[in-house]
């Protein structure tokens, strides 16, 4: 826990670094990914084994169950959509620039 103002302005600094150095590398991480699938779409395989590492790479679709707000809406009612939606609360930690306190 921080005892003073400049360590929690430590902290915040150490965070903001730290943050900059993870957006670099998921870029990295990207780009590279972008590699195996372009090796992949272009050789047209689905599943690619590497001997040296033992793991098996797939890049295939997979069908994902999404929830149709505007059909529900459609064949139901605004109000009966209303009815079944939750609101929750959760708690977020942002840094905004400048004093916004």
């Amino acid at each position: 826990m921080c005892k003073s103002m400049t360590e929690f302005e430590i902290l915040i600094l150490e965070i903001q670094s730290i943050k900059e150095a993870a957006k670099v590398q998921k870029k990295k991480i990207e780009d590279m990914e972008g590699e195996l699938k372009a090796y992949m779409k272009k050789r047209g395989k689905e599943k690619l084994f590497s001997n040296e590492t033992n793991i098996t790479v797939s890049y295939c679709s997979v069908p994902t169950p999404k929830f149709n707000k505007e059909l529900f809406i459609k064949e139901n009612s605004e109000e009966e959509y209303q009815k079944y939606q939750k609101v929750t609360s959760s708690m977020r930690l942002n840094y905004l620039k400048g004093n916004q306190a």
